[in-house]
C-alpha cells in the first residue's frame, strides 16, 4: 500500500487514503487493537466488537481485513469472520506479531498490505515483504472509536 504524496500514514487522512488502495489486505493486531479500544470489556466481547468494526470498514472501503488474535487469551469460539473479514489465531505461546508476520509473508507480493501493529519486530518483518505498517493508536479512529 502506498501513501499519497503529502500525507503521513499515521494520520486520519493517510489511513483513509491507504484503505482506498485497490485489492488492499489489512492485517490487524486484533489483541492489541481490541484491548486498546475496548479495555473494559471481556476478551470475547472485545473480539466481537473489533470484528464488527472491521466489518464496517470492509463495507465502506471493500478491502479485506484479517484480525490476528492470541489463542492464549482463550480458545477461539467458532468462526468469527465473514466474507472480507477473517479472524486468525496465533499458535499456543506464539506472539501475535509472529502470527501477523506469517500472514503478511503468505500474501502474494502483488497484493498491497497494510499491517496495524505497534510491535517493532513486525514492522521490520512486514516491511521486508513490502507492507506499510502503522501503529494501533492511529488506526483507532478508523475503527470508529
Amino acid at each position: 500500500a502506498r501513501i499519497p504524496v503529502g500525507l503521513r500514514a499515521d494520520t486520519a487522512e493517510g489511513i483513509d487514503a491507504l484503505l482506498r488502495t485497490p485489492r488492499l489486505v489489512v492485517v490487524v493486531d486484533g489483541s492489541a487493537a481490541a484491548a486498546l479500544v475496548w479495555a473494559g470489556e471481556t476478551v470475547e466481547e472485545r473480539r466481537k466488537r473489533l470484528v464488527a468494526a472491521l466489518r464496517a470498514l470492509h463495507a465502506r472501503y471493500r478491502c479485506d481485513l484479517d484480525a490476528v488474535f492470541s489463542v492464549d487469551e482463550g480458545e477461539p469460539v467458532g468462526r468469527v469472520g465473514r466474507p472480507g473479514v477473517r479472524a486468525v489465531f496465533s499458535a499456543a505461546g506464539e506472539p501475535v506479531a509472529e502470527a501477523m508476520a506469517r500472514q503478511v509473508a503468505a500474501l502474494p507480493a502483488t497484493v498491497p498490505v497494510l499491517a496495524i501493529s505497534s510491535a517493532p519486530r513486525l514492522a521490520a518483518e512486514a516491511g521486508r515483504h513490502g507492507a506499510t505498517v502503522i501503529a494501533v493508536e492511529p488506526f483507532r479512529a478508523a475503527l470508529g472509536a
